[in-house]
């Protein structure tokens, strides 16, 4: 799995609303609002639910069309947040982007374990929240150089 950070904002993961001495599962999960973004991270969940501002969707719109039109005959596919990642039964994620090559990861609903690429926009370089910890990777600079050059 390869992972990309771009851009530069200041923003800060909003505190979750939710108590966090309770580990949050997938099954509890699928149970919540709709029109609320979370995610669980080692069953601790957080409040996804500000919308992105115009630079972030900007951003995020261009570089999915890229992938998509790169990536069309390549058997991958790209994704765009909200699209729920499952890891396991306490970690649920929504990257702003991320590519599947296996196409038995894609549910209906969600994409079941780890995604080959994964994106996500960061937008102050000295409040860094590294999501990276959430996704187990190999060298991901490999991967994304074979996503994009193959």
């Amino acid at each position: 799995m390869a992972s990309a950070t771009i851009a530069c904002q200041k923003w800060l993961m909003p505190p979750s609303a939710l108590p966090r001495d309770h580990r949050y599962t997938w099954t509890e999960y699928r149970t919540w609002p709709d029109d609320e973004r979370w995610e669980i991270i080692d069953g601790v969940a957080y409040n996804m639910s500000a919308a992105p501002s115009t630079r972030h969707q900007i951003i995020a719109g261009n570089l999915f069309a890229l992938l998509y039109r790169h990536l069309a005959e390549k058997g991958c596919r790209p994704f765009i947040a909200p699209t729920d990642v499952r890891l396991s039964e306490t970690d649920v994620v929504q990257p702003d982007i991320l590519v599947v090559c296996d196409p038995g990861k894609i549910t209906p609903s969600h994409i079941e374990g780890p995604p080959e690429m994964v994106v996500e926009i960061h937008y102050c370089p000295d409040i860094y929240v590294n999501k990276s910890d959430w996704l187990s990777a190999g060298d991901s600079g490999d991967l994304l150089s074979e996503l994009l050059t193959n």
